[in-house]
């Protein structure tokens, strides 16, 4: 069983020090990238990069976050709990999959870029994935396993630095790159799967509707409040971006990088 006593001081260290390790490799991607790709090629790279974060941050909504609420108050049904997650974040991730497989223009309405419409197939699959996988980062931290949570959020950024670093070193094209994102995508989903099932069993054999309402109820209204929040973080890139293209937009998006070490301990706080 999970261990789920301890004191704050020690659950937000461990987060605190995951999250912080996770942010230097995620600093430092871009940094190595850049100086293996050309200026409009890392520029594309950053662009549809950009979709796909943006897309995985506002599609589902904070739906996986309702387990930090329901987890823990719901013993008799957390697999139900479980379910809905993956059923609500898998219904999501298909929706835009299915729209850039449907519409690869998007990207080129996006962008103003017509050349961006041929990964489009690729950029959808990543977006499903990776909302489905979303669910890694989440789940066990609402099940008390400050540990093994802060282990994860390591494992994710450090995996996916060196496999976004064997495609550039590899193929050092943005095709290459996506399909890393894929592989990476694959690999947390598997993860996710077999961390499930060692925690919760056969946790797909029952759905629960009425549970399924409460935790919308919950998690959609905070879920549309932090729209607002990734529209001030993401809507200038787009903007810079379908203006002036992806060359200029290499040079904004390295020019504006965060350093969130308050937004940080704030989130491994809350």
């Amino acid at each position: 069983m999970p261990q789920k006593s301890g004191s704050l001081t020690l659950h937000v260290s461990w987060l605190m020090f995951a999250k912080t390790i996770a942010f230097a490799f995620n600093l430092a991607l871009p940094m190595l990238l850049v100086r293996r790709l050309n200026q409009t090629v890392f520029g594309v790279q950053r662009q549809l990069f950009r979709v796909v974060g943006t897309s995985v941050t506002v599609l589902p909504l904070g739906f996986a976050m309702s387990s930090y609420y329901f987890l823990p108050r719901e013993p008799a049904r957390q697999k139900e709990i479980i379910l809905n997650v993956l059923l609500y974040n898998a219904f999501m991730g298909s929706l835009a999959c299915g729209a850039f497989l449907l519409w690869p223009v998007l990207l080129d309405l996006i962008f103003h870029q017509p050349a961006l419409t041929g990964y489009a197939h690729l950029i959808g699959v990543v977006i499903l994935l990776w909302i489905v996988a979303q669910a890694l980062e989440i789940i066990p931290i609402a099940n008390g396993e400050m540990k093994l949570a802060s282990v994860l959020i390591m494992s994710v950024q450090l995996t996916r630095t060196a496999i976004y670093l064997t495609a550039v070193i590899g193929f050092g094209s943005v095709r290459a790159l996506i399909w890393a994102a894929v592989v990476q995508g694959c690999l947390q989903t598997g993860v996710l799967w077999w961390y499930l099932y060692s925690r919760f069993g056969s946790f797909w054999r029952r759905f629960d509707w009425g549970l399924m309402r409460a935790q919308l109820s919950y998690a959609v209204p905070l879920g549309l409040a932090g729209i607002l929040y990734t529209v001030q973080t993401d809507l200038h890139g787009y903007f810079v971006s379908n203006r002036l293209g992806a060359a200029v937009f290499a040079v904004y998006s390295v020019g504006v990088v965060d350093l969130p070490l308050m937004t940080m301990l704030q989130e491994a706080t809350n």
